[in-house]
């Protein structure tokens, strides 16, 4: 009777009964409640609920459908009802051979729950073992939306959604039993969640200790009696309480089996690149580090090691003045630990000019880690774990508790990562190692950018920022012949702040001879109360004022145009970066761009033409 579900190769429910699952079930449990009234053997039983389901039938099935004659057939006769019974197994209403209903049931034939209720309880603990692997199928289902970020599964989902083969008589039947709980709305041959259901409360609820392989192994063990399994499979937990330090102490006793059974899918490497400016670390955070998202974020540079990002041997004193060495876990170490024993939260380790380091020498044996999984037919781990596990002692320890344990990055931890193309003097990467990540190009131009940057005027010249990083990336990109790697000395969109455009007028002009009288009169010691504040005031307005020539004109000069000044300097009158920067400084408006050629010029201020 009732018990462990039997094991399939396939998603098995009694094709005889595919819909209105939930009018069969409350039929038999109102039958059987009636039936066991009269204390008669368990075959007069069977007999009086065969007789009994046909007017329950008409009662809870005969409304819905709409039929005439009771529901199809149905006359009530053994045969029909052994065939129809099936059900009740499925969901354990019955807890022995006599047809005695389960506590649970009992408490639906007495009305005091719904049999919706009923169905949402055995649900979250319902599973069924198919080839050796038990599955939690709501846990499951949730999972799968959660992952997609979508409250509606297809049929044509649903075999990647529980990682089982699924048939079709079977997969109505499941559709037609979830669509009887709370949970969900079945309409259109599609599952919905509905809109009052919080799929993280719900899922939290399911029991996944009998789920994987050893779950169902642990099953067989613990489930081995009818009464064992009816207790179980009617009991309520309550959902967990999120924090994460409760789901830690959870999970130390989940096999890891189960751990990767419920982990997120959402692990990648992607190592974005473009110009400097061009919006990497923005599509960070607007594309990759969704809310919730917990982010861990170092920058490479020529000194960073491998130590410094796995982890390294340093001395401990106790208490006691004793002198001990331990591990002390790297960036790359800590986040490891944190995803793993945190499998429904995604983590991202975001590594910034990831080229100005030595790359392969920073991850050292970690590097054979970044070949993921891309199909888990042949794998008990999911898509976008490590493909291959390392042996790392002082890591295994601080991650698994185990030295031995083999290594693997999850598949809730992605790895981003930044470069620019235009630096120099930096490592490169060969191409083992950027094979093992997805590449993205953050294309450098203002389709996306904040209008308030792209259309804000630099200083008070009247010219926009868009216009004028326009006009000399067509100039680099134009030249290409003339310049080294030209495509990467373009400035980005992001090269600078909005902020760094804006004008303080309280500079005055310069030219006046103001700011030169104050400074005379400071050298002098001569400055009155009035003069203290006013030289205060030009010279904060000065600190504004520069911040557009020293991020962008001395960039152009010293290193976009480093070897070919002429193409748009005016080389002839300006012959150094002090003069370039002097001449922006001690000007007005448009005039501001005199020390770059006419027809550069022209072009910042015409660039219709």
């Amino acid at each position: 009777m009732a018990g462990i579900p039997k094991e399939h190769s396939t998603l098995y429910f009694d094709a005889l009964c595919r819909t209105q699952k939930k009018e069969t079930l409350y039929s038999l449990i109102k039958a059987t409640y009636y039936a066991k009234k009269h204390k008669l053997s368990a075959d007069d039983t069977k007999k009086e609920i065969a007789k009994r389901l046909q007017n329950a039938y008409g009662l809870y099935k005969d409304n819905i459908r709409g039929y005439d004659n009771g529901y199809g057939s149905y006359q009530g006769t053994m045969d029909q009802f052994q065939s129809q019974y099936t059900l009740g197994h499925e969901m354990s209403i019955w807890k022995n051979s006599d047809l005695d209903l389960n506590e649970l049931a009992l408490q639906v034939a007495e009305d005091k729950i719904t049999i919706t209720k009923y169905l949402d309880i055995v649900l979250l603990n319902y599973f069924q073992p198919i080839d050796g692997v038990a599955v939690n199928l709501l846990y499951s289902i949730l999972v799968y939306l959660g992952n997609m970020r979508q409250n509606v599964l297809t049929k044509a989902e649903l075999t990647t959604a529980l990682g089982v083969p699924t048939e079709e008589g079977s997969t109505n039947g499941l559709f037609n039993l979830l669509g009887d709980t709370s949970y969900f709305t079945f309409v259109s041959n599609q599952l919905v969640l509905n809109d009052d259901i919080d799929l993280n409360v719900v899922k939290a609820k399911c029991n996944i200790r009998y789920i994987g392989q050893r779950g169902y192994e642990r099953a067989k063990e613990e489930l081995n009696t009818s009464e064992k399994y009816i207790n179980y499979i009617t009991s309520y937990q309550e959902e967990t309480s999120g924090n994460a330090e409760d789901e830690t102490e959870q999970n130390n006793h989940v096999d890891e089996f189960e751990l990767e059974n419920v982990r997120l899918i959402t692990g990648q490497n992607v190592l974005l690149y473009g110009v400097p400016g061009s919006g990497k670390s923005w599509t960070i955070e607007h594309e990759y580090c969704k809310v919730g998202t917990k982010v861990e974020r170092l920058v490479f540079h020529p000194d960073y090691t491998y130590s410094d990002f796995i982890g390294q041997i340093l001395p401990n004193v106790d208490e006691t003045g004793q002198v001990s060495y331990k591990f002390t876990p790297g960036p790359f170490t800590t986040i490891l630990k944190e995803a793993y024993h945190h499998p429904k939260h995604e983590y991202v380790l975001i590594i910034e000019e990831i080229n100005r380091g030595n790359a392969p020498s920073i991850f050292g044996e970690v590097f054979q880690l970044l070949d993921r999984i891309k199909d888990n037919s042949n794998s008990n781990y999911p898509i976008g774990t490590s493909e291959y596990g390392i042996t790392n002692e002082n890591i295994a320890k601080v991650v698994y508790g185990d030295g031995k344990h083999k290594i693997r990055i999850p598949s809730n931890l992605s790895i981003i990562g930044t470069m620019n193309t235009s630096d120099q003097n930096v490592f490169t990467l060969d191409t083992a190692f950027q094979r093992r990540w997805e590449m993205r190009l953050i294309e450098n131009n203002f389709e996306h950018v904040d209008r308030t940057l792209a259309d804000a005027s630099i200083l008070d010249t009247g010219v926009t920022w868009k216009v004028f990083c326009t006009k000399i990336n067509d100039i680099i990109v134009g030249n290409n012949a003339r310049m080294t790697s030209s495509e990467d000395k373009r400035l980005g969109a992001y090269f600078i702040h909005k902020h760094d455009l804006e004008f303080d007028s309280r500079m005055g002009d310069l030219t006046q001879n103001e700011y030169s009288d104050l400074r005379l009169k400071e050298e002098n010691n001569e400055l009155n109360d009035q003069d203290k504040i006013r030289i205060a005031e030009i010279r904060n307005a000065m600190k504004q004022n520069r911040k557009f020539p020293e991020k962008v004109i001395k960039y152009l000069w010293d290193d976009a145009f480093k070897f070919n000044r002429e193409i748009v300097f005016n080389t002839t009158d300006y012959q150094s970066l002090e003069q370039v920067i002097r001449k922006f400084m001690y000007s007005n408006g448009s005039d501001r761009f005199d020390m770059f050629k006419d027809n550069v010029k022209n072009a910042f201020l015409h660039p219709e033409e």
